[in-house]
């Protein structure tokens, strides 16, 4: 029905986006990071949980796209804030490649149409 259809979502709070109650944490990450790779040429992302921690890591490729560009700048900070407020419980990084990193735990990566050939993580001290 209709009601009930309407009640397995929750708006969110900031932007009024419409989030399945049900969805996990996991699967927001991978659609926003889909979602930022379609708009912002030049870049990669990976995701992994780092089970030591506990923390939900997200690693960004090219650093300079996190330094000086605009609407990277915008989009990582809205996919911050919506996380914060949909997953309250959980922790989240978003962060350039770095060696203490846990990455064995590899869940998604997505790079723009310009990196899919060749993504740019390369090992990092």
């Amino acid at each position: 029905c209709q009601t009930c259809h309407r009640d397995s979502y929750r708006n969110n709070k900031l932007n009024n986006e419409r989030i399945p109650i049900a969805m996990k944490a996991e699967e927001f990450i991978k659609q926003r990071m889909k979602a930022i790779c379609l708009q912002i040429e030049g870049i990669s992302m990976r995701y992994a949980f780092e089970k030591s921690s506990g923390w939900h890591i997200i690693e960004v490729t090219p650093e300079t796209m996190r330094n000086v560009n605009e609407k990277y700048a915008e989009l990582e900070w809205s996919f911050w804030k919506d996380f914060r407020v949909n997953f309250p419980n959980e922790n989240f990084l978003i962060t350039e490649p770095h060696i203490t990193h846990d990455m064995s735990n590899l869940i998604a990566s997505e790079s723009s149409r310009k990196n899919r050939i060749a993504p740019s993580f390369n090992a990092v001290s």
